[in-house]
């Protein structure tokens, strides 16, 4: 199979990344993959397990996100949202809108089976937590219609990691990474052709089990 790629921007499925702020340059590799997996808007949230108060990099962050637009070819931007509380964000959250808030602890549900749920969506957001992830007061916060908490897996991730997983999770089965099955038809900016049949190569191994030695 061939992907022919076209306009590579966000794509159809309008994703808002709602990052809690880790320590140190982690940040920085975030927006950068997170411009090249396609998101919208990008959100930097203070919240109660944060180490310190965060910096405003709002300057750095827009350079990160350019250089990573130019290196995948995509020819717009994610919207870089100023540096806001959890619970202020939470607030003035749109309703309507579904928001998957990344939770190893039991009782959520595979990341997976949340995206086939959410399947026709035309936005949403991810929320996923810093160093330690989210507080217990913040997950019963979220416990609320149009939450859904979502696991990663039985690993314990860093922020950053499971930012980028969520991420191509969520593209892969809801965005612009959904690719149809019938041979042919495009999905978003792409299209899936079948790739010609290559001639055999003279210089491959048979398959199957290996000639009984003459011995």
């Amino acid at each position: 199979i061939v992907i022919v790629p076209g306009t590579n921007r966000a794509g159809a499925l309008s994703v808002t990344l709602a990052q809690v702020i880790p320590r140190g340059s982690a940040m920085d590799l975030i927006v950068g993959k997170a411009t090249e997996l396609g998101v919208s808007r990008i959100v930097p949230l203070e919240a109660e397990r944060s180490v310190r108060r965060a910096t405003a990099r709002g300057p750095r962050w827009r350079r990160i996100a350019q250089e990573a637009a130019e290196q995948c070819g995509r020819p717009d931007l994610p919207e870089l949202a100023p540096i806001a509380s959890l619970e202020a964000y939470l607030c003035g959250h749109p309703e309507g809108v579904p928001l998957v808030a990344c939770d190893p602890s039991e009782g959520s549900r595979p990341l997976v089976s949340v995206c086939r749920d959410l399947h026709g969506v035309t936005a949403l957001t991810l929320l996923v937590g810093g160093e330690g992830g989210l507080s217990p007061g913040e997950i019963e916060r979220l416990r609320s219609p149009g939450v859904h908490l979502a696991s990663l897996g039985p690993r314990l991730l860093r922020a950053e990691t499971a930012a980028l997983a969520a991420l191509a999770v969520i593209q892969a089965i809801l965005g612009d990474g959904a690719l149809r099955e019938t041979t042919g038809q495009g999905h978003g900016p792409r299209q899936v052709v079948a790739a010609a049949a290559q001639p055999e190569d003279p210089r491959r191994l048979p398959e199957g089990p290996w000639p009984a030695s003459s011995s």
